[in-house]
């Protein structure tokens, strides 16, 4: 600890918890020491302590157990490319996991400005709004909400799409294959509603993925958004020159 360093001591304690974790120290399911033990390691307040575990905390890296401590969390998931996000389901089960999905609604609904001008419609135009919760081993991840104009895929109503790729279902029955997608990315914070479905706490963090996928011959079939738990997984990027 370097009390004289302009870096506050509560972050300079958390780098330090966070090396530890990296380098091994604690094991995933392990308690870290008290509290009160790093107050005596560090030479700090409870408090400096407090601030530092909170953090790690937020960040996924520790879970607390309450009346019982403070434990190394689970490596985080990779949830995988932005380039593999548009095709979740299938990149999913190429990489050996057996992805569950409740569907959450499925109807009908009028297209919005927003929607009109993502999708290329007349305002008002039939969309089919889909809105599933995908879980890995029951663990929720991502809230994902399709826009796919009706016109183009009328059968997407009467077909049961739990467990099943959105985009191959259409690709089967509609005709319509993924050329390439416009993909924007953001963070943001779980309303109540979607922390509850993402076993998580109102005002967490979540990674936010707005998408608008391209068929052959430039037609727009989908407007998606994706919500993934902020705490729990990370999402990288392939760049190529």
């Amino acid at each position: 600890m370097n009390k004289d360093s302009p870096v506050p001591l509560y972050y300079q304690i958390k780098e330090s918890i966070q090396e530890a974790l990296d380098e091994g120290i604690f094991k995933v399911g392990e308690s870290i020491p008290s509290e009160m033990e790093l107050c005596s390691i560090f030479e700090v307040s409870r408090p400096t302590v407090r601030q530092a575990i909170s953090e790690l905390v937020s960040d996924g890296a520790l879970r607390k157990e309450k009346g019982k401590g403070t434990f190394v969390a689970n490596k985080k998931f990779n949830y995988g490319s932005m380039q593999d996000i548009v095709t979740y389901y299938d990149k999913l089960i190429q990489r050996g996991y057996d992805p569950q999905t409740d569907i959450l609604e499925k109807n009908l609904i009028k297209a919005s400005k927003k929607l009109s001008e993502k999708l290329q419609l007349k305002l008002h135009e039939e969309v089919i709004k889909i809105k599933r919760l995908r879980k890995i081993d029951q663990e929720p991840i991502v809230i994902i909400t399709n826009h796919i104009p009706y016109k183009l895929c009328p059968k997407l109503m009467e077909i049961d799409l739990k467990d099943k790729s959105l985009y191959r279902v259409i690709a089967e029955n509609c005709g319509y294959k993924l050329q390439r997608s416009e993909v924007v990315f953001y963070p943001g914070l779980a309303d109540k509603i979607e922390a509850e479905l993402l076993h998580q706490q109102k005002g967490d963090p979540l990674q936010v993925i707005n998408t608008v996928s391209i068929a052959q011959d430039g037609v727009l079939f989908d407007y998606f958004e994706s919500k993934f738990r902020g705490n729990y997984g990370k999402i990288y990027s392939i760049v190529e020159n």
